[in-house]
């Protein structure tokens, strides 16, 4: 792999950086410790740019292992995660830090969405219903007016219902 980093042209010279700095990675805490944002770049690459979300997961985990309390990052798994359709992971995980942390409003959604994939939409209008009291008024509201993207016809007549 070494052999391969130093050799081959690369078309994203950043990630190869990152890349050879994360390759003499050992088990030590101190080690593992000092590569914390490494670990997080490298996941962001997977997740954003490369689409490879498997790899994105093991990254953000490596990652939240050294950093667990990171709500930025917790979100980016939820988001790999449901890239992957890894409902049960999202829930298992993130479940806890939305009930730990209820202010993280951001990881709401992921759950939300990851609840109803799991057929319990009790458990996805609640965090649903949750994620929209918390936001601030002005964004707020982009959610509960139904005219920013409703036709000129519904708000007089209502939404079609079917017969």
């Amino acid at each position: 792999m070494a052999e391969i980093l130093r050799c081959a042209p690369s078309p994203n010279p950043r990630f190869d950086a990152v890349a050879r700095l994360v390759y003499g990675y050992n088990d030590s805490a101190s080690s593992a410790a000092g590569h914390a944002g490494a670990y997080l770049l490298i996941a962001d690459y997977y997740l954003n740019l490369s689409w490879e979300f498997e790899k994105a997961v093991v990254w953000y985990t490596k990652y939240l292992a050294l950093r667990p309390e990171d709500a930025k990052a917790q979100r980016r798994l939820g988001v790999a995660y449901l890239k992957v359709r890894d409902y049960s992971r999202i829930m298992d995980y993130l479940l806890g830090s939305v009930r730990k942390h209820p202010a993280a409003v951001e990881l709401m959604p992921i759950v939300a969405i990851s609840a109803i994939e799991q057929d319990k939409p009790d458990v996805a209008m609640a965090f649903f219903e949750d994620y929209i009291a918390k936001l601030a008024p002005e964004v707020r509201h982009l959610y509960e007016d139904i005219a920013l993207v409703a036709s000129s016809e519904e708000p007089e007549t209502g939404p079609a219902r079917a017969c």
